[in-house]
């Protein structure tokens, strides 16, 4: 059996990560799917073929999860890159 880390945005709640757990666990080849809402991340146990984002992304798109291969861009970056170009205006004013 192989193994894939998926990252996962959108997640808000512990019933995110059963609701994405059993639907992994619904696909054919699928052996096992353990959701981590504090990680972001699924890490899915596969046969033959792993899940190919863009079909994951497909299947969850009701549920406004977006999968991913890689890590998404920390939104806590962006968040302080605004505080601190607020606090420079501040300064300036």
């Amino acid at each position: 059996m192989k193994e894939q880390i998926y990252f996962i945005k959108g997640m808000h709640c512990p019933s995110c990560e059963v609701v994405i757990e059993k639907k992994l666990l619904s696909m054919d080849g699928v052996e096992f799917a353990d959701a981590s809402l504090s990680q972001g991340k699924v890490i899915v146990g596969y046969r033959e073929q792993k899940p190919h984002v863009e079909h994951l992304n497909r299947l969850f798109k009701d549920s406004e999860y977006t999968f991913s291969e890689r890590p998404f861009d920390s939104e806590k970056g962006g968040f302080m890159s605004q505080l601190i170009g607020r606090g420079i205006v501040a300064a300036i004013f």
